[in-house]
């Protein structure tokens, strides 16, 4: 059951992404922010992206959602309704039909972090390879890591601007049926 709870604790337990919600009573809330939080700590690691850079945003939206869910009223505080976080629930509703339709989209994600997480993994081999066994000029060893060292983040990169090309472009042409523009 959902209940306000001490401030002084809340505000301990708090520090770590989800827990707050948790110590609230809101369990998907919490479980989803913790969830998300440990996956984009986990993937910005694997990756060595910079995903790690948005964690900080995520942390303070906890942080300071928890916290001003105790502040509310009595009234407000109970009328709250325990959901997930980006309501990630809807992926699985009517046997994962979400999932189905877009089944393209994520098998072309999972192998593209696969693919990533195995350029990581043999890089180096390539690269010692080259120098090494190719006895390649040390000039053209260091372009070819500069270029291949980067080369996942710099797919992801490029896809992400694609993505949201594709956001906007969609939008605008649904905005233009609708006659709004």
């Amino acid at each position: 059951m959902t209940r306000k709870r001490n401030p002084i604790l809340l505000f301990l337990v708090s520090l770590f992404p989800g827990a707050g919600e948790m110590y609230l009573g809101f369990f998907k809330q919490g479980m989803s922010v913790m969830a998300l939080f440990l996956l984009m700590f986990a993937f910005s690691n694997i990756f060595y992206t910079p995903l790690f850079a948005i964690t900080p945003v995520l942390w303070f939206y906890s942080f300071f959602h928890s916290n001003n869910l105790n502040s509310l009223p009595d009234e407000e505080f109970y009328s709250v309704e325990d959901d997930y976080f980006l309501h990630v629930d809807s992926l699985f509703r009517d046997n994962g039909a979400i999932l189905r339709r877009h089944s393209k989209l994520v098998a072309a994600i999972l192998i593209f972090f696969g693919a990533s997480i195995l350029w990581n993994s043999f890089s180096e081999t390539i690269h010692y390879i080259a120098y090494n066994l190719l006895h390649l000029p040390d000039s053209i060893s260091q372009l070819l890591y500069r270029l291949t060292d980067g080369l996942p983040d710099s797919v992801l990169a490029v896809g992400i601007i694609v993505l949201g090309i594709y956001m906007i472009k969609n939008k605008k042409d649904s905005l233009k049926e609708g006659g709004e523009i």
